[in-house]
């Protein structure tokens, strides 16, 4: 008797990476349809594509000739070329010899591999697919269940006058962002002295430069004379050449923003990044979002290039720019403000999401606690959250990260 055909979309979400997550699957058999779903307080965008495939096989009552669709590279590579088996092998260590991560997941994922018959297939993200739209759907609204708006303790809400600019403290303004879920634009942070104005990165695009522009216009103040970079990643840096005023960033950051510079943006080029690891799935993603045609996109270093700390007296407020590896990325910058007991500290509190899938590297994170520990601040202010207190900040980074 031929084994039943059953076609399977399935799709993962996360808002913040690690953070609150959900997964959606559909799938279909003849004329049959059912939709399931489900989430994580927090978890990773990875978990969640493989906990989507799992659930959708696991619904499968018997052995069957799956047809299976994700838009997850992490998720069919793996099976198709047969990383997960091979690192499954080597007692989960991949080729690199650092541990292969979600080996949980990719256990149960394998049995239920070889229990059913899968095709696989790669479709592409946001496009015109509807199954897998509708799956993305899914998981984005199962993520939103974990998300209070309601912080889980994590969050600390801002204070002072509503509408888009929002006042953190008696000289320290942000534009708030948004998560993976949409164009993933960070946090913007505008520091007032008497004589000049600082900002903190530059936005993911002229378009969110100039919305950053007009909300300083509206809290009638004036643009900043100087932004600082504090790291290299598109998110925080591709809205550069709209700037007004003078850029600011390390030596590190500028390399990496002129290599970046020279990416062509086509959908063949951003596709080929993808699958030779220079660029991850969630940043193409957002990038298409955020640009109707990315092949506009225009990456520039800062003009001005930073080698060490260096102190800025903006009048009435100082900010102390200090360049300092983190496990997010080895460019990255951190800005205190004494006089308002604050640190931006850009993703320095995130994970490696290109080489860990947005995991921690031990020693690096260690290294970033005891830097943090010997600043004095009361209010850390991140690139992809909202302010929260230090003491909340040193306890969530001690905390477990999977």
């Amino acid at each position: 008797m031929p084994m039943k055909t059953v076609t399977i979309y399935t799709d993962g979400a996360c808002s913040g990476n690690p953070g609150p997550g959900g997964w959606g699957v559909i799938l279909q058999a003849g004329k049959f349809q059912k939709e399931l779903s489900g989430g994580e307080e927090h978890t990773t965008n990875n978990r969640m594509e493989l906990t989507g495939v799992i659930a959708a096989l696991e619904a499968l009552k018997e052995p069957c000739l799956v047809e299976l669709y994700s838009d997850s590279k992490y998720v069919i590579d793996a099976l198709e070329k047969g990383w997960a088996k091979s690192w499954k092998a080597k007692g989960w260590v991949k080729g690199d010899k650092k541990p292969a991560l979600n080996p949980d997941l990719w256990e149960r994922l394998l049995d239920l591999c070889s229990y059913h018959t899968v095709n696989l297939h790669w479709v592409k993200g946001h496009a015109e697919n509807k199954y897998n739209n509708r799956c993305d759907e899914l998981a984005v609204m199962e993520s939103q269940k974990f998300k209070p708006g309601k912080p889980s303790g994590k969050k600390k809400l801002l204070t002072g006058d509503p509408g888009p600019l929002v006042r953190v403290t008696d000289r320290i303004w942000c534009l708030p962002g948004e998560d993976f879920t949409g164009r993933d634009r960070p946090f913007l942070y505008y520091i007032k002295g008497d004589r000049l104005s600082l900002a903190v990165d530059a936005g993911n695009s002229p378009a969110h430069v100039a919305e950053l522009y007009a909300a300083l216009a509206a809290a009638g103040l004036p643009k900043p004379g100087l932004t600082v970079i504090t790291h290299w990643h598109w998110d925080h840096t591709f809205g550069i050449c709209a700037v007004e005023g003078l850029t600011m960033a390390t030596r590190a950051t500028n390399e990496k923003l002129r290599q970046v510079g020279a990416w062509p943006w086509t959908e063949e080029d951003m596709e080929a990044r993808l699958s030779a690891g220079e660029d991850i799935q969630a940043c193409a993603d957002c990038i298409r979002r955020e640009y109707a045609d990315p092949e506009t996109i225009q990456v520039v270093p800062a003009q001005m290039e930073l080698e060490g700390p260096a102190t800025i007296d903006l009048g009435g407020v100082t900010c102390r720019i200090i360049p300092q590896d983190s496990p997010h990325s080895r460019d990255g910058i951190f800005i205190h403000i004494p006089e308002e007991k604050a640190l931006a500290v850009g993703d320095g509190e995130g994970g490696d999401y290109y080489k860990l899938d947005g995991q921690y590297d031990p020693d690096k994170l260690s290294a970033l606690l005891a830097f943090l520990e010997g600043l004095e601040y009361d209010l850390a202010l991140p690139g992809h959250q909202k302010p929260w207190s230090k003491e909340e900040q040193l306890a969530w980074l001690r905390g477990p990260k999977d």
